[in-house]
């Protein structure tokens, strides 16, 4: 089992990112959190889903509605 951060090998405890829907977007320590959250849209991360919800339809996604 890996228990350094796999993306920058810093040595620090890992743990995973998740987007605001729970979606998991990888592994990351407090030193490369930021890094990695660049590779997304923010939406993703945004509390208010809304828009994210709406860009995963316009890709043809099925979305949940919000409860």
């Amino acid at each position: 089992m890996i228990k350094k951060c796999p993306r920058c090998d810093s040595g620090k405890p890992r743990y995973i990112l998740h987007d605001a829907m729970g979606i998991v977007c990888g592994y990351v320590c407090d030193d490369c959190v930021e890094e990695k959250k660049s590779t997304y849209n923010p939406d993703i991360f945004k509390q208010d889903t809304t828009s994210y919800r709406q860009r995963a339809m316009e890709c043809g996604e099925s979305m949940e509605p919000d409860e």
